[in-house]
Formats: C-alpha cells, structure tokens, sequence
C-alpha cells in the first residue's frame, strides 16, 4: 500500500510539472582587449548545434563552434534559417546593426551587434515540441562612457519599459563595465519546448535603471534532444522494481 501511494504521488507531480520553464543563468568576463574573447569556456558544446550567430560582424569561431557573420543594416532586424532545416532566428523588427570600429578588431563579439531603442526580440522558431534546448546569449558595449549599462532578459513577450516589467527571467546583469574594460556578459538559457516557437524580450538599462534600448551581439542555439525530467526516471525505477518484485512472487 505504502508504495502504490508513493507512486501515485510522483505521477502526480510528473503531470503537474511545467515543462515550459525556462532556467537562466549568467557569467561575467572581464578584459582589456578587445579582440575575440580570450576565455572561451562559456561556449555550450553538448548537443547539437542548430545554429550561431555573430550579429553585425564577421563569421568567426570560438571553442570549435563557428558563428556565423550578420552584417549590414535592416529596418526589419535579422532574420534567417539556422544550420538545421526549418529552424528559424529573428530579432526584432526596427533593429539595426552596428559596428562600434574600436578596439583591435572592429567585427567581433564585442564591437557589433543589433540595437533596437525598443525592447530586442529574439525568436527561435519550428522546434521540436519535447526536446530541450540551450541557448548562449552574449552582451557587451566596450564604449568608455557606458559603464554600468544592464540587462534583462525574459523567456516570454514583454511589452513593459520599467525594470518591474522585466522581473521575470534573469533581471539586472551587467555587461558595460566602461574605461579600459572590455567585459562582456553571456546569459544562458536551457528550456523544454512546449511549442514550436520560443521568445526572449532583452531590455537594457543604464545605471539609473532608465531605459537604454535592446542589444544582442551573439547567439547560439543547440539541441539537446529529449532529456527525462527526475520524476520520469524515478516512475521508470518504480516500474522496474515492481516488475522484479512480481517475477519474485511468480517463483
């Protein structure tokens, strides 16, 4: 008796988990040179790279995972097909893309990206409903005079301009650091998709929490294919054991 409670009980709370939520987390690099980041241990390499994107500048490849160049201008942001049929990026429409020019090289990571003065939108879209996914997410603004600009990022649409309207997800991560420092900030994300299509709202604020637009300067998206939730690995380890307990009670 006691072990069929037991497990209806984990049922329960398999049926009643949310596979929707999204975990974020966040690392912080400091430096003084501008050119591709030195320290390369933040770049996600399990799964399967379904694409990469190095918003503004040139194609270039850090820790084995190349990202793609975006250059130019559009009124609409970008928008494309990733490495992986049908799997889609966008960001939001009225973005533009920019190239700061300082430093020792003028394209990569930390000198270009996408601005929008609105909230920035990044959307995956045709997921396979079921797999889990990780995205890396990399933020910087090297300018002298931006030091303690934020960030906060939402896995859902967020049409807000305060700081309060952006205090779900990962909320005031900073990634200007100003004079003689050229930090970046990497936020990731790792999600079940429920749905097709995936959102984050980005919204960035200067030190005096007003509103300072959206910026991204590149991303990377990776399968990571089906990953079992605990409680669905401990329903199977139930399932084992009673099987066992059966083929006992048979002899």
């Amino acid at each position: 008796m006691k072990k069929t409670i037991l497990l209806l009980i984990c049922a329960g709370t398999c049926l009643t988990a949310h596979s929707a939520v999204i975990t974020f987390s966040s690392q912080t690099f400091r430096q003084t040179n501008e050119s591709t980041p030195a320290d390369t241990t933040w770049v996600t390499t399990a799964g399967t790279l379904y694409g990469a994107k190095n918003i503004g500048g040139v194609t270039t490849t850090v820790n084995g995972v190349t990202f793609t160049g975006v250059s130019g201008s559009s009124v609409n942001g970008g928008n494309g097909a990733l490495s992986q049929p049908n799997v889609a990026w966008s960001i939001a429409v009225g973005s533009s893309f920019f190239s700061e020019g300082g430093g020792n090289s003028a394209n990569n990571f930390l000198d270009s990206g996408g601005y929008n003065s609105g909230a920035q939108a990044l959307q995956f879209s045709s997921l396979t409903v079921g797999n889990t996914y990780a995205v890396d997410m990399v933020f910087a603004d090297t300018r002298a005079a931006l030091n303690g600009r934020y960030v906060n990022v939402s896995g859902t649409v967020v049409s807000g301009v305060t700081l309060t309207d952006y205090g779900i997800g990962i909320t005031n991560q900073q990634y200007a650091f100003g004079t003689g420092d050229a930090g970046f900030l990497v936020i990731k994300a790792t999600f079940v998709a429920d749905t097709v299509t995936q959102d984050f709202s980005i919204r960035g604020f200067n030190a005096n929490a007003t509103n300072s637009g959206g910026q991204l300067n590149a991303f990377q998206i990776r399968n990571l294919g089906v990953v079992p939730e605990p409680c669905t690995s401990l329903l199977g380890g139930f399932g084992m054991l009673a099987l066992l307990q059966r083929r006992r009670r048979d002899r």
